[in-house]
């Protein structure tokens, strides 16, 4: 049961502008709210896409609470849920370096991600931190290529086809309340918005979440 499920019907069909405004006292009303940090997954919406700075709608809320607390911003621009729910983690993502192994320093490209999560359509460019082959670092995007950047320098170290990247979990996302708004894009592409969703929820592992239409 969701933190928040009280209050969610009501605010499923609300924009978000309207249901941020209303979502901490209809929440509260029913259950006071847990301590700590919230992290907002989704696209340009959740990014602030068109929004003045500090006017995106994870900072709107975290001015609302009493006292404060800090609401983390994952929105990524473009994103349809498989690629939010793999960027969490909670789907199974693979990657193919091009020259089949981790440099010592410095970015190699990634010739292939079985799900593109550093596809970003509203800046051009993201990053998702996480481990390779065993190596912590960095997938990042430009407009012309996807790079992993290991973290520290180090030894040289192979890394066969299709290896798994494990995204890093961030303490808002595992310990704090998630609120997840999925879906927005790519709606029209096949019916995986729900199982998406529901695989977001059972990587969680807690039931400090609010799932937004």
């Amino acid at each position: 049961m969701s933190l928040f499920a009280p209050a969610m019907r009501s605010l499923m069909l609300l924009p978000a502008a309207v249901w941020v405004q209303q979502m901490l006292p209809c929440a509260s009303a029913s259950e006071p709210l847990a301590d700590g940090p919230v992290a907002a997954w989704g696209d340009s919406l959740t990014l602030g896409w068109g929004a003045a700075p500090g006017e995106d709608y994870p900072a709107i809320a975290s001015s609302l609470f009493s006292p404060l607390r800090p609401v983390e911003n994952h929105g990524i621009g473009g994103q349809t849920s498989t690629q939010i729910a793999a960027r969490m983690g909670a789907l199974p993502l693979a990657a193919t370096l091009a020259d089949g192994s981790v440099p010592a320093d410095g970015p190699v490209r990634v010739q292939a991600l079985t799900i593109n999560v550093v596809l970003d359509t509203a800046l051009g460019r993201a990053q998702v931190e996480g481990t390779l082959c065993g190596i912590r670092g960095i997938l990042a995007t430009s407009p012309q290529r996807v790079t992993f950047i290991r973290g520290a320098p180090g030894m040289p170290t192979s890394c066969p086809a299709a290896s798994p990247f494990v995204p890093d979990a961030d303490a808002a996302t595992r310990t704090g309340t998630v609120w997840l708004w999925l879906g927005r894009n790519g709606a029209d592409q096949g019916h995986t918005i729900e199982a998406d969703v529901a695989a977001a929820v059972g990587w969680l592992g807690h039931d400090r979440y609010l799932v937004a239409s």
